[in-house]
C-alpha cells in the first residue's frame, strides 16, 4: 500500500538527486568554458586588450551564459581578464614591470618547488613524463614548430606543480606560469631557436633524479634568470612596454 510519508520522502530524494545532477552539469560546463577561454588567452588567440560581451562568448562557445559568467569570474580572479558590468570582459595586458616581478618570483619559488621534488624523489613514471616533454620539445625544434615547443616547455614546468605535495606553492607558481607563458607566446617569433633552453631541461631531469637539492636550486634559478634576460632583451629591442 502506498505510504504518503514514504512517497513524499522518495520524491524529495529524487528532487535532491536531480538538483545535484543539475549542479554537476553546470559545474562541468563552467569548467569547459574556463578551459576553452583560458586556452585562447594563453595562446594569444585572445590577445591583450581583447574585449567581448558575455553573450558573444557564450554564443561562440555554444555554452549558456551562466557557466560562461562563472568561468569569467574565475579567470578574473587569476588576473587574466577584467569583468566590467554591461561592458563584458577584457583580456588584461602585462606591463614590463609586472613581467619583472613575475620572473623575480619564479626565480625564487620554482627552484624551491624543484628542490622538494628532488628531496622526495620522483617515481619512474614521473621521470618518464618529464623526459617525454623534453623529447617533444626537441622534436618541435627539429620540425621548426616553436609553438609546439612552447606548449611542451609549459607542460614540463607544470608537471612539477602536479608532482609537488605543496599545493599552495603549486597554485602560486601556476599563476606566475600563466603570465610567463603568455609573454613567451607573444615574443616567440622574435627569439632565437631555443636549443640551449631545451638542453637545460634534459639536465633538470637528471638533477632531479640525482636528488642534489643545492644543485637543483642553483640550476633552476640560473635557467629562469637566463630566460628573463632573453625576454627583456627582446622587449627592449622592439620597444615593447606592454604585452
Amino acid at each position: 500500500m502506498f505510504n504518503p510519508k514514504r512517497g513524499g520522502r522518495t520524491l524529495s530524494l529524487i528532487a535532491a538527486r536531480q538538483e545535484r545532477i543539475g549542479e554537476a552539469s553546470r559545474a562541468n560546463l563552467t569548467h569547459e568554458a574556463y578551459v576553452l577561454i583560458k586556452r585562447e588567452i594563453m595562446s594569444n588567440e585572445l590577445p591583450p586588450g581583447f574585449q567581448s560581451m558575455e553573450t558573444d562568448i557564450a554564443e561562440r562557445l555554444g555554452i549558456s551564459r551562466t557557466p560562461v559568467r562563472e568561468a569569467l569570474i574565475k579567470l578574473a580572479e587569476e588576473g587574466l581578464i577584467e569583468v566590467r558590468p554591461r561592458r563584458g570582459m577584457r583580456v588584461l595586458p602585462i606591463s614590463t614591470s609586472e613581467m619583472r616581478d613575475i620572473y623575480d618570483l619564479l626565480q625564487i619559488l620554482e627552484p624551491e618547488c624543484a628542490a622538494t621534488l628532488a628531496r622526495d624523489r620522483l617515481s619512474a613514471e614521473q621521470v618518464e613524463r618529464l623526459a617525454a616533454a623534453v623529447r617533444e620539445m626537441e622534436s618541435a625544434i627539429d620540425a621548426g614548430k616553436l609553438d609546439k615547443w612552447a606548449k611542451a616547455d609549459d607542460r614540463f614546468h607544470r608537471l612539477h606543480l602536479e608532482f609537488t605535495r605543496n599545493r599552495r606553492l603549486a597554485r602560486i607558481i601556476g599563476g606566475l606560469l600563466d603570465q610567463a607563458h603568455r609573454a613567451r607566446m607573444f615574443t616567440l617569433k622574435f627569439r632565437e631557436v631555443p636549443r640551449k633552453s631545451t638542453a637545460d631541461h634534459r639536465v633538470m631531469v637528471q638533477l632531479l633524479q640525482e636528488g642534489d637539492l643545492h644543485r637543483v636550486r642553483a640550476f633552476y634559478r640560473r635557467h629562469r634568470r637566463l630566460a628573463a634576460r632573453e625576454l627583456f632583451d627582446i622587449l627592449e629591442r622592439y620597444e615593447l612596454h606592454r604585452l
